[in-house]
């Protein structure tokens, strides 16, 4: 690989990279919950949240592999997005008064899953 591709390689997963910047920034916020205790609205929209953010690291992740979606890409992206999903649950033990949670990682996969699904869809060759 010539050094002029490199360079440009690694450029690209600079977005990437600022938005797992971002992440570790808001799971290392303590939670400002009242009383301990969620509404099931805010539950839900922070649910939401993780599936949306994870959905954008993995069209982060697509736009800095710079090739075609091929299974081998689409694990690649999975294999990076969940990793980086385990971690930030993993960190999320180490702020006060947060915790890791399995079920966000899950939640987290969902995201990824359906990003990658869209993806497929909205780029793969039209049918006609």
């Amino acid at each position: 690989m010539k050094i002029e591709n490199y360079k440009k390689s690694i450029i690209r997963f600079v977005p990437a990279v600022i938005w797992m910047s971002i992440i570790f920034y808001v799971s290392s916020i303590p939670n400002l919950e009242l009383n301990g205790e969620l509404s099931a609205y805010d539950l839900v929209l922070r649910k939401i949240a993780h599936m949306v953010e994870y959905a954008i690291l993995v069209v982060l992740f697509w736009w800095g592999l710079e090739k075609p979606l091929t299974k081998r890409a689409q694990l690649e992206i999975f294999l990076m997005a969940f990793i980086y999903a385990l971690s930030d649950e993993f960190h999320q033990n180490y702020v006060p008064t947060r915790d890791g949670k399995l079920t966000d990682v899950l939640i987290d996969t969902v995201g990824i899953i359906t990003a990658i699904g869209l993806i497929r869809y909205i780029a793969s060759p039209k049918q006609k």
